[in-house]
Order: C-alpha cells, then sequence, then structure tokens
C-alpha cells in the first residue's frame, strides 16, 4: 500500500468472512436490517481506496493514496497532519474528494455514502454533542438522522444506551458525562 506521508496500517485479525458480517449488521441497533447488500465474495476488503486526492485550499491531505484493507482490526498511526482522519471521513463519504474512488465492504463510497454510514459506524474525536439535551434524546435523535421513526429511534435509544452501558445515566445531560461515556454514547 502507498499510505500518505507517514501512516502506518496494522491488520491484525484473521478474515471474518461476509455471513459473519451480514450477521454482525443482524445483531446491531439499526433496526429491521434495510442495509445495503453486501458483495458476497471470498476476498471482501474492508475498504479499498484507489488513486483518491483531496485537497484543502493548497494544502494537499491527500496524494494520489491507493490502498486495500482485508478484514480484520486496522489501526491507522502517524503524526499529526499525515491524512489519517482526512482518509477515514472519504472512507465514510463525510467529505468530497477532488478524484479516485473507494469503496467499504464492497460499496462505493461516492455513489452510495449513506449505505457505507448504515453498515459502518463512525466516532468522531471531536466533541459533536450538544449541551442541555439527555443522552436518550441525543441517541434518538441520531437515529431519526438515521431514517428511524421517533417512536422507534426513542425505543432504540434506550435499548443501545444498555448495550453501551449507559442506561443509568440515560437522563442525564451529556455535558455531564465523562470522555469515555461521552464516546459511548456516539456509539450508543
Amino acid at each position: 500500500p502507498s499510505w500518505p506521508r507517514g501512516i502506518v496500517a496494522m491488520v491484525a485479525t484473521p478474515r471474518a468472512g461476509a455471513d459473519n458480517i451480514a450477521s454482525r449488521r443482524a445483531n446491531t441497533a439499526c433496526g429491521p436490517l434495510r442495509a445495503p447488500r453486501v458483495p458476497d465474495t471470498t476476498a471482501l476488503m474492508l475498504f479499498e481506496l484507489r488513486n483518491l486526492t483531496k485537497t484543502y485550499g493548497r494544502v494537499t491531505a491527500l496524494d494520489d493514496l491507493s490502498v486495500t484493507a482485508p478484514e480484520g482490526a486496522v489501526g491507522l498511526l502517524g503524526p499529526n497532519g499525515a491524512g489519517k482522519t482526512t482518509m477515514i471521513r472519504s472512507l465514510m463519504g463525510l467529505i468530497r474528494v477532488d478524484s479516485g474512488s473507494g469503496a467499504v465492504l464492497g460499496i462505493d463510497v461516492r455513489r452510495r455514502p449513506l449505505d457505507v454510514r448504515q453498515v459502518v459506524g463512525f466516532v468522531p474525536e471531536d466533541e459533536c454533542l450538544f449541551p442541555g439535551v439527555e443522552g436518550v434524546e441525543f441517541v434518538a435523535y441520531a437515529g431519526e438522522l438515521a431514517g428511524m421513526g421517533r417512536s422507534d429511534a426513542l425505543r432504540r435509544a434506550h435499548e443501545m444506551l444498555d448495550y453501551a452501558g449507559l442506561g443509568e445515566a440515560r437522563y442525564r445531560n451529556v455535558e455531564t458525562y465523562s470522555t469515555g461515556m461521552k464516546q459511548r454514547l456516539k456509539i450508543a
């Protein structure tokens, strides 16, 4: 792989297989499986990027990046400004890239970014919580943004908060949560 300015990837676990991905998705809080079909291939890649370039004004964050990562645990290590966050946001379809293409679990990130976000979670490092909002309200709102109806989103919010170990804190305002609790809230 050709990593930008010092990014290192580590692939540490064995291939899980397309069937295991489908079963893992079925056991998440995404509601009834409406997630896009993950291609059933024997060599399914966790993600692939081909000739990806992203610039911010005169600064090039990703320069013709091409990389594939098989299923497993992947870590990105590199100095500040190496392009790690830009790469992840590109994979999630959260930013527009200048050129190139990519896929996550076989789903084209440029054509189907919402489909990628239905099957892959992303917990940003930066703060994205609203002060004065209870934990259960925040998670339910996220569910509504993902297309769930209000009552389904609220029901799932309670389930996910229990799953994330935040059941006791569900009615507390999010600004009172510890850093670890805030990360778990974003996962929920």
